[in-house]
């Protein structure tokens, strides 16, 4: 700001010479013939000895380096703020990706996928450029303006209100006609390019069950409708610019004809050049400004609006602790580590719903035994499983991991706990970068990828492809199955060599041999704790315990015969399943 105040002064001394250099120019004479206020500026600079020759040629060269110098200053200065307010940009999207990573899966439920990515993709870069970087050159453009302004008023106060009521009056009458409706019109926009990308990746996600249907033109053409309505937007947006540059133009021109007017009937003949020329370089400076800053200021109010989302994120997480930093290296022998969970009196139901998924639950589970969560559908099953690991915190009640909570477990022996979702996630990469996902490269073990990889069963789609580990799996694991995928998911689990294994429905999508393969290998390690939530029959005859959950109580913990015996509904499950 303080250095464009500087420039600001050299605008003004610019000014100053275009006025001297056209009232020169207008007069085949030397200096003494021009009028006294020129003869007195040309004193103060020793310039009033020079040929007349000599004279037009050195005002006009100072003329030339002070525009160049001004502009090329400018541009360093531009230049500067954007490479700093970019930086910024992206620490703030650092420190918000942090922070909403470290925050609950509520939250993170609480908006769409594509909505997050949005505001932390689009939202950084619009609050620093489209209102900070404004802002700052808004007050340049403002002190420039009040500079000249000054100097239109020390020179010619008659010249200077004319100029300051038509500009002035130009400027309120655009702001006052677009500020509203570019604030409208940048919220719609902003709206509109959220639904755009979501409806965009709800289309590429469902292909198959769209394809199947013969939708694919209905949501084709529905995302065609909203991109035309976005265009729209834009269109309006980028016209209005035009009007407030058209509008001072035309401002511009109708001052200059004011002036002479004015000049030519209550001036002084031998000034009115020097005024032209003095109101013209005023003009040429004071027009852009004042169209810049009307401009801004409208963009500003519209840009404010669109930053709306970003605001809010901060607000709301704002009390939120960044991540805590974690080694890339992990330790397979977690010393001090006890595989075992103790639950205390655990409740819980998701925000608006006064239906509790957890009721009271109270549960110890030992080291190297391997447990099955058995139970309907919308039991609890699941969000046990996220309670467990700390992912959901409970309304009432504790959970601990080896003596301590699940978030200090993980932080304490990374590595430890491994999990494996039913729907697992595949990067759009090989095979050993998905074993080895949130990894660096460098510290690949080929051995053990190798030794996970057959664990899970990937022998053959490794041997199937020339390039072994490094086969493509394509765009989230488009070349594999269900199956394939989950196996995938398992071996990323065990690339650490857990010592406590948790595995949410993580056999679901593989054949029977196939699932009797992978469990064996995985429950033939004894000193592995694991915890499953489990529907096929092979899978819970494994267990040494089942836990039994029903409408978010634990009603029964024991053996598969003891539990059969004890709850109805279960016993009825295993003889669907054809075991008598």
């Amino acid at each position: 700001m303080f250095l464009q105040v500087c420039l600001s002064v050299l605008d003004l001394i610019g000014v100053a010479l275009m006025g001297i250099l056209v009232s020169l120019t207008s007069k085949k004479e030397g200096a003494e013939n021009n009028s006294a206020t020129i003869l007195e500026i040309l004193k103060l600079f020793g310039l009033h000895q020079l040929s007349y020759r000599n004279l037009i040629l050195t005002i006009g060269l100072l003329l030339c380096f002070t525009i160049i110098g001004k502009s090329i200053f400018m541009l360093i200065l531009v230049h500067k703020l954007n490479t700093f307010l970019s930086v910024k940009s992206s620490e703030v999207y650092a420190l918000l990706l942090q922070r909403l990573l470290s925050t609950s899966l509520l939250r993170l439920q609480s908006k769409s996928t594509q909505t997050f990515v949005s505001i932390l993709n689009y939202g950084p870069p619009k609050l620093f450029f489209d209102v900070v970087l404004r802002a700052i050159l808004t007050f340049g453009d403002l002190i420039m303006i009040l500079i000249m302004l000054t100097f239109l008023f020390a020179f010619n106060p008659l010249i200077a209100f004319s100029a300051t009521i038509i500009f002035g009056s130009v400027a309120a009458l655009l702001v006052r006609l677009t500020r509203k409706r570019v604030g409208i019109e940048n919220r719609l926009q902003w709206q509109l390019e959220l639904k755009s990308n979501e409806e965009l990746f709800q289309i590429l996600t469902s292909f198959r069950e769209n394809f199947v249907k013969n939708r694919l033109y209905f949501f084709s053409k529905q995302l065609t409708q909203t991109r035309i309505s976005l265009s729209k937007k834009a269109a309006y947006l980028n016209f209005l610019p035009y009007v407030s540059k058209y509008t001072f133009e035309t401002a511009v021109t109708a001052s200059a004809i004011l002036i002479i007017i004015i000049e030519f009937n209550f001036g002084s003949s031998q000034d009115i050049f020097l005024t032209l020329g003095v109101f013209l370089g005023a003009a040429t400076r004071i027009a852009p400004a004042a169209l810049r800053m009307q401009q801004n200021f409208v963009e500003l109010n519209g840009a404010l609006g669109a930053t709306e989302p970003i605001i809010q994120l901060i607000d709301e997480l704002r009390s939120e602790h960044s991540l805590a930093p974690s080694s890339d290296e992990f330790e397979l022998a977690y010393s001090g580590f006890e595989p075992n969970i103790s639950l205390r009196n655990i409740s819980f139901s998701y925000p608006g719903s006064n239906q509790k998924v957890l009721k009271n639950i109270t549960l110890n589970l030992s080291s190297k035994q391997i447990y099955a969560i058995v139970g309907e559908s919308g039991s609890g099953k699941s969000t046990l499983i996220d309670v467990i690991l700390g992912i959901l915190q409970p309304e009432n009640g504790s959970v601990t991991i080896s003596g301590v909570s699940p978030l200090e477990a993980i932080q304490k022996w990374p590595g430890a706990i491994g999990y494996v979702p039913q729907d697992v996630v595949i990067i759009n990469g090989t095979i050993s970068e998905n074993i080895t996902f949130g990894f660096p490269p460098n510290i690949n073990n080929n051995d053990l990828i190798e030794e996970v990889a057959k664990l899970a069963k990937l022998k053959l789609i490794i041997e199937e492809s020339n390039l072994g580990l490094q086969a493509q799996v394509g765009d989230r694991g488009s070349k594999l199955s269900g199956g394939q995928r989950q196996r995938l998911g398992i071996a990323r689990a065990m690339y650490t060599k857990p010592k406590l294994l948790i595995l949410d429905e993580a056999t679901s999508s593989l054949d029977g041999q196939t699932e009797e393969e992978v469990s064996d290998a995985i429950f033939k390690d004894k000193s592995l704790t694991v915890l499953t939530i489990a529907h096929r029959l092979s899978t819970i005859k494994k267990a040494d315990k089942v836990i039994y959950i029903a409408n978010g109580i634990i009603e029964c913990v024991g053996t598969l015969e003891e539990v059969r015996n004890l709850v109805t509904n279960f016993d009825a499950q295993m003889k669907l399943m054809g075991m008598q």
